[in-house]
C-alpha cells in the first residue's frame, strides 16, 4: 500500500505545476491533485463503458510518459533513462499488437482500460514497472535471441 500512497503523493506534487488542474481547482475550490484524480477516474470510467476507449488509452499512455521522457532527457540529474527506454519498448510492442490483431482484441472485455492501467503502472516513477519487466522478461528474451542468432 506504500507504493500506492507514494504514487498518489507524486501525482499531487506534480499536478501543482500543471495549469489545467490548478484552474479547475480554483473554480471548484479543490486541490489540483484531487482534480487530476477525478479526471483520471472519469477517463477510466469512459474506457470501461467503451466510449472513446482507444483514443483515451493512447492519450494517457503517450502524453504523460512523453512529457516525463522529455524531462528526463533535458535534465542531466534525472536518472531514469532505463525506465523510459524500457517503457517505450513495451509500449511499442503493445501498439503493434493493437494494430495487427484489432479483430481479436474486441473480444477481450475492458482491454483498453487494462492496457492503460498496465502502461501507467509501467511508467509510474515510484513503482518502476518497466524496470521490473526489463529485468524479469526482456533480459531473458535478449539472451535467447542472441543464442538463436549465433547458431
Amino acid at each position: 500500500m506504500d507504493i500506492f500512497n507514494e504514487s498518489l503523493e507524486e501525482l499531487y506534487r506534480t499536478s501543482r505545476h500543471w495549469k489545467l488542474p490548478n484552474e479547475i481547482g480554483k473554480i471548484f475550490k479543490i486541490k489540483p491533485g484531487k482534480v487530476m484524480l477525478y479526471i483520471l477516474f472519469f477517463l477510466m470510467l469512459l474506457m470501461i463503458l467503451g466510449i472513446y476507449e482507444k483514443l483515451i488509452c493512447d492519450l494517457l499512455t503517450f502524453f504523460f510518459p512523453a512529457r516525463w521522457t522529455l524531462l528526463s532527457i533535458s535534465n542531466p540529474n534525472f536518472s531514469s533513462d532505463k525506465l523510459w527506454v524500457t517503457y517505450w519498448i513495451v509500449y511499442s510492442l503493445l501498439k503493434v499488437v493493437d494494430e495487427v490483431f484489432p479483430f481479436f482484441l474486441q473480444f477481450i472485455p475492458f482491454f483498453y482500460a487494462i492496457k492503460a492501467f498496465f502502461l501507467l503502472v509501467l511508467c509510474a516513477p515510484r513503482i518502476q514497472g518497466a524496470i521490473i519487466i526489463y529485468n524479469s522478461m526482456l533480459v531473458q528474451m535478449m539472451k535467447e535471441l542472441k543464442k538463436s542468432i549465433s547458431k
